[in-house]
């Protein structure tokens, strides 16, 4: 028995989108899948979400498509792990309405009314009100999978004997315009569904991989951290998602524990989408991970794998990562302990820096941490300014926000010399 655990992860595939371009694409992820397998064993086949296209529903092409690639990677049924997207939810006009109270006021009350939502026996229409939305995605699950689906238990956990798939339904309060960074899962649910997870020294050394349409930037603030914690508090490992139509890796730490989170491509083609698809691979007796995002070329009309993509390593190289708790060795970090920097040890070497073309001049939200922890929008200054200003600074934003960007401006507006020379360590 292979000690590796191997999957395909596919997102939004929006079937019903069938431009050119889209339908080549398909055809050609297939050929593509049939030439990694004639090399490669793969354990499962992951879909976060959207496999149809605004709710347009699901013919019998689109599971005949799903099981073909699943007859291709040679994997069963059971095998198939799927979780719906915002596009296989029906928004009807009740939704609407309950969505609408919800959302309406600050973000304390936005969540004492999610939480009543899932917790409140009164309320139990309205949360079978939710979940009837995804009454026809329960239906295509049912039949592409052979088997009942778990739809209606809003997240659940599946095992085999190497890993387990927390399965999340990030779409239950999803349906309005503008709501990234907004959404509610059920993070009462979730923890409920957690505490199933046996975390005995031999289960222990399951890979915890839990799937989702959103990723956890969508989630509001509160919700995410709540969500964050219970992760890392019950070894999850990976969390696969989709949704942004961009493949992303970012990694959330807590404490000993490292959440890495892959978001998976398109798979149309479009102007607002990145077409890609992911492998990835985790040696059980090691924790050694590695994934791939597999890129479509609309020029070459061809897959390849693509080391451009965002995230925390070095670009143009492997994505690989370790699970620390399998392999007993912990990643190395550096200290965020603050410390004094005595500029006499440093040799100061003058550098050139190219302009960052595509920089926005703004300003940011400053907190003094050990005030506050809050950002005060009227408190805002240049980053420039806050780096002659202080002995230490932490630049802080969800992945994407242009933390790199903004450090990149500051290191050519240093090298231009219109400022007296100050040091600053980057760490």
């Amino acid at each position: 028995m292979s000690n590796k655990i191997r999957w395909i992860q596919l997102s939004d595939i929006h079937y019903q989108f069938d431009n050119y371009n889209t339908v080549k694409v398909r055809d050609r992820l297939v050929t593509h899948l049939q030439d990694l397998r004639q090399s490669i064993e793969y354990n499962f086949l992951i879909i976060t979400g959207d496999v149809t296209y605004k709710n347009k529903g699901y013919d019998s092409d689109t599971i005949a498509f799903i099981c073909k690639i699943a007859d291709i990677l040679q994997i069963e049924k059971r095998q198939i792990f799927i979780v719906p997207g915002n596009h296989d939810l029906h928004r009807s006009d009740l939704r609407i309405t309950i969505l609408k109270d919800i959302f309406d006021g600050e973000i304390s009350e936005q969540a004492n009314k999610a939480d009543k939502i899932f917790c409140d026996e009164n309320k139990v229409e309205y949360l079978k009100v939710l979940q009837d939305g995804f009454k026809r995605f329960s239906d295509f699950e049912t039949t592409l999978l052979n088997r009942p689906s778990r739809i209606s238990e809003l997240h659940f956990v599946e095992e085999d004997e190497n890993y387990r798939i927390i399965h999340l339904n990030t779409c239950i309060m999803a349906g309005q315009d503008g709501e990234d960074g907004k959404l509610f899962v059920g993070s009462s649910p979730l923890y409920k569904t957690l505490r199933s997870i046996s975390i005995d020294d031999q289960d222990n050394k399951k890979v915890n991989i839990a799937i989702g349409h959103h990723s956890l930037e969508c989630f509001v603030l509160p919700e995410r951290n709540k969500v964050l914690d219970d992760f890392q508090n019950y070894n999850i490992d990976l969390y696969l998602c989709g949704h942004a139509h961009e493949p992303k890796y970012v990694k959330n730490f807590g404490g000993d524990h490292t959440l890495h989170s892959f978001v998976c491509g398109s798979n149309i083609v479009d102007d607002s989408s990145k077409t890609c698809f992911i492998s990835g691979q985790i040696d059980i007796n090691t924790g050694e991970g590695k994934v791939d995002f597999h890129t479509w070329d609309d020029k070459k009309f061809e897959w390849y794998i693509d080391y451009s993509v965002e995230g925390p390593e070095t670009a143009n190289m492997e994505c690989v990562f370790k699970l620390e708790r399998l392999g007993g060795i912990h990643e190395s970090r550096v200290s965020t302990q603050s410390r004094d920097i005595n500029t006499t040890e440093f040799e100061v070497v003058a550098k050139i820096y190219p302009e960052v073309k595509s920089y926005i001049k703004r300003k940011m939200a400053l907190s003094d941490l050990e005030e506050s922890p809050f950002l005060l929008e009227s408190n805002r200054f240049e980053l420039a300014d806050v780096v002659k200003s202080r002995k230490r600074v932490v630049l802080l934003g969800d992945a994407g926000s242009g933390k790199s960007t903004e450090l990149q401006h500051l290191a050519w507006y240093c090298s231009q010399g219109a400022d007296p020379l100050y040091v600053f360590s980057i760490i």
